[in-house]
């Protein structure tokens, strides 16, 4: 018996004079789904600021970015270091998760979730002696900024709560054809969820 996981390839872009993103969705290398556009949010690279901070901070970061003078943080400090960062990160997720969700993006995680229905732990079928095991999403952008951030916390979204862990997956990818997504080896790194255990200088 032989297994397969499905494969989807998000392909996300921003013109550089600025504006939306788009966001175009791929499967199996040939069936495009509709482009949908999202705004830019200044509030989730603030977010983000904020986790980076709070990071930095407790695994000796030397280059901390300095607290902003106006607005302040999402977040206030509790004193606890291990709390702030595990606040600071449930922040960032929860306001990543509704930035996807804006418009019509999320006629593109229906189209997965669709998906999830031919996966055998929930009783789909096996074609030609092949097991479809789980759902692999290639996210591939230009930008550094949008590879950063927790795309850990979609694939959580979309899996099933019956579902084994792993069921559904994110993969970053560099920039290239939509049929030939290929693995950033340098971006793979810990699923970023509230377990962070060590320093890395590129967060």
């Amino acid at each position: 018996m032989k297994e397969k996981r499905i494969e989807f390839l998000l392909r996300i872009h921003q013109p550089s004079t600025g504006g939306d993103y788009s966001f175009e969705l791929w499967r199996e290398q040939k069936q495009r789904y509709d482009t949908c556009f999202v705004p830019d949010s200044p509030a989730l690279k603030v977010c983000y600021d904020c986790w980076q901070h709070h990071y930095l901070k407790l695994y000796g970061g030397t280059e901390l970015r300095p607290m902003p003078t106006v607005g302040g943080w999402p977040i206030v400090p509790s004193g606890d270091e291990y709390n702030d960062v595990e606040m600071a990160e449930e922040v960032l997720s929860n306001a990543f998760l509704q930035w996807l969700g804006r418009n019509n993006s999320r006629q593109l995680e229906r189209v997965i979730e669709e998906a999830l229905r031919e996966v055998q732990w929930n009783g789909g079928a096996r074609i030609n002696g092949i097991v479809t095991t789980g759902v692999d999403i290639y996210i591939c952008c230009d930008s550094p900024f949008l590879r950063q951030l927790p795309w850990e916390a979609l694939a959580k979204r979309l899996n099933p709560g019956n579902a084994p862990l792993g069921t559904v997956q994110v993969i970053r990818t560099i920039e290239g054809k939509p049929h030939s997504p290929r693995p950033v080896q340098n971006q793979v790194r810990k699923p970023r969820i509230l377990s962070l255990l060590t320093y890395d200088p590129e967060l």
